[in-house]
Parts: C-alpha cells; structure tokens; sequence
C-alpha cells in the first residue's frame, strides 16, 4: 500500500460511521484508480487538491441526514448504495452538478459490469461519454482490472482552467434518476426482496426512462437480469 493510500485511509476516518460502512471500500478503489494514472508530481498535487476540496464538503455532509425516513436509499442494499456512489463520481468526472439517468447506467455497470456483455461494454461507455459535451474532467476507469488499458484509451479531459469542478458532496440526484430509484424500489418490494440490487437499477431505467441509457440497456443487457 502506498503513502497516497495510507494518508486517503485514515481521512476516511473522518466520515460517519454509516457512511463509512456503505462507501469506504468504494471511496478506496476510486482513489486507487485515480492514483494510478497520476504520473509525475504535478498531476499528483491536482490529484490532492481535487481530495481535499471534495473531503471538506462531504465529511459534514455524511453527518446531515443519515438514517431519515424519508432517505430515497433506505432500502438499498451495499451494492446497490455503490452504484449511487459510482454515478455521483461519474457526474464529478463531467463536472456535472447532477446525477442523470445516463450516470446512473455508468455506476451501475462499474460495479456490476457482468449486467452486460464484456464485448459491449466499451461501446456503451463511448456512447454515453460521447452525449457529454464537455467530456471527462476526471479521467475515471470502468473497471480497474478487465477495462483500465482500453478504458484509459477513449477517455477524455478538459483544460482544468475552463470549468469549475463540482465536489461530489454538492452532486444530487436529478429528477429522472430519482424516479429510476423510487421503479428500483418497487421493482425490489414486488419481488418480495427488502433490499435492492444493481439488476434492480437497470431494470428500473429500462422501465421507468425512454432515453440513451435505456436504449443502450434494451440492445445489450443479459437475459435473466
């Protein structure tokens, strides 16, 4: 493990301890990934300095609400609950202020690529980037083993002086992706299960969304998800 890791471990500390049991192990692979296409020590005090700023929104923001009743994901299982992390880091990486429906697709295939075919997963990922107008502020890999070479391939970044970044404490969910979690829920209950599951999430915007992301869902997601 390097000093980098250790250091972003213990800010981790920091958090609530709900949201460290939900998001920690995540936060870390998200960071891990990031670290490794840092190159050099000026891509590495960005790399720092995007932390940070984001660490001092989001630790107050992990103690504000946790729990409520009227919590959208309090019946989201670990791994549907890392889906929202991933997409909310998607959002980030496009210095979105919020969460769309095609995010929501990009963090549910993070952590559970197996919904679709390897051989599609890269096209879908182009597709989506390419409906971003600005591209990848953040360069983000999909998948740090299978996908990080070819991932790192077809991502793309902006001139960090163009645009404000967003943190990913200030990122919510936009309307049409907050519908797609009430379907997932519903989806989750009819089937007799308390928890929902990321096939829940991709099923939800095939049913509840008619746009890129449900499109691309309906040509490629396996059968029996």
């Amino acid at each position: 493990m390097s000093i980098s890791e250790m250091v972003y471990r213990f800010l981790i500390r920091a958090y609530s301890s709900d949201y460290r049991t939900r998001y920690a192990d995540p936060m870390q692979q998200l960071f891990r990934d990031r670290l490794h296409e840092v190159r050099g020590m000026a891509e590495s005090i960005v790399l720092w300095g995007r932390t940070l700023a984001d660490w001092v929104v989001s630790v107050p923001a992990s103690y504000w609400g946790g729990g409520t009743l009227n919590n959208p994901f309090s019946s989201f299982g670990n791994r549907a609950r890392n889906c929202i992390f991933f997409a909310r880091c998607e959002a980030y990486s496009f210095a979105c202020n919020e969460v769309t429906v095609n995010h929501l697709l990009l963090g549910v295939l993070r952590q559970q690529s197996v919904l679709v075919p390897e051989a599609v997963l890269e096209t879908m990922v182009r597709t989506i980037e390419a409906e971003e107008p600005l591209g990848r502020r953040v360069p983000l890999i999909l998948h740090p083993h299978s996908f990080a070479d070819r991932f790192k391939a077809f991502s793309t970044t902006v001139d960090s002086g163009e645009i404000e970044v967003v943190g990913l404490g200030e990122i919510e969910l936009g309307e049409e992706a907050l519908r797609v979690v009430t379907v997932a829920t519903d989806i989750a209950h009819t089937q007799g299960r308390k928890k929902v599951v990321p096939a829940d999430l991709a099923r939800a915007i095939l049913q509840g969304t008619d746009g890129l992301a449900a499109r691309l869902l309906r040509q490629h997601l396996r059968e029996g998800h």
